[in-house]
């Protein structure tokens, strides 16, 4: 068994990394849903 603190230590790094890829990928479907609702509103005009 690895110590506790070594365990806390690798776990938190592997927790902000599955957290930033999660903001990425939440990002990147804001920006996705952003263009479907600007294209909508082009399409609306003609």
């Amino acid at each position: 068994m690895r110590s506790a603190k070594a365990f806390h230590k690798n776990n938190n790094k592997y927790k902000k990394r599955l957290n930033e890829k999660l903001e990425n990928l939440y990002r990147d479907n804001e920006h996705r849903t952003r263009d479907r609702e600007g294209k909508r509103k082009k399409k609306g005009i003609k």
